[in-house]
């Protein structure tokens, strides 16, 4: 009877170890899509993306616009292409508004302003929608 035991113990740990050995399956690609865009649309504009970033990466484009700023554009990384969305959360965020957009920076804007709040660690108050 001890020895039975030993062997169904023996056994029930063997089973729960090679439980925890496999790999944790990866997240499912794609996008948890919270917006008024199609899956297929938000998969173009990440194509889209990664073709850009492939191509130049344009470290300041809003300062270029708005304080006539020197581009500052980096080569292109291919590696862009390898690098799918996973469980992407996509969201639409509401425009600031030119009042809030006002108290924070001294600029005017007229509604809609084109541009969100980005929360930190965001290196920027303020980007276009």
């Amino acid at each position: 009877m001890r020895f039975t035991s030993i062997i169904r113990l023996l056994t029930a740990l063997l089973v729960l170890f090679s439980a925890g050995c496999g790999e944790r399956p990866e997240a499912p690609v794609g996008f948890v899509n919270q917006t008024h865009h199609t899956d297929a649309e938000l998969s173009a504009i990440w194509k889209t993306a990664q073709q850009n970033l492939s191509e130049q990466i344009d470290l300041n484009p809003l300062e270029q616009v708005f304080t006539g700023a020197a581009p500052n554009i980096l080569p292109g990384d291919a590696r862009a292409w390898n690098v799918s969305p996973r469980q992407l959360v996509v969201a639409s965020q509401p425009d600031v508004s030119s009042a809030e957009f006002y108290a924070a920076t001294g600029d005017r804007r007229p509604d809609p302003t084109g541009t969100i709040a980005c929360p930190q660690p965001c290196n920027v108050h303020y980007a276009a929608a």
